[in-house]
């Protein structure tokens, strides 16, 4: 995942003034937690619209502005 956003910041798609670490640690809590709560509190989870809400969320986070 670190190559991947690494591969973004060169490519001038993602900020240069984050930290890629805290990215990806941004993104995979999200996901464990998403995923946590569906299993801790024995609820459905509809993946495909907490995949965007997670994505929409990050993208804008990390974006780099055009």
């Amino acid at each position: 995942m670190l190559d991947i956003l690494e591969e973004g910041v060169a490519n001038r798609e993602i900020r240069d003034d984050i930290s890629i670490k805290m990215a990806r640690q941004v993104i995979l809590g999200s996901i464990e937690q998403v995923c946590l709560t569906g299993i801790t509190f024995d609820r459905e989870i509809d993946p495909d619209h907490l995949t965007e809400a997670i994505c929409d969320i990050v993208f804008r986070g990390i974006a780099r502005e055009q």
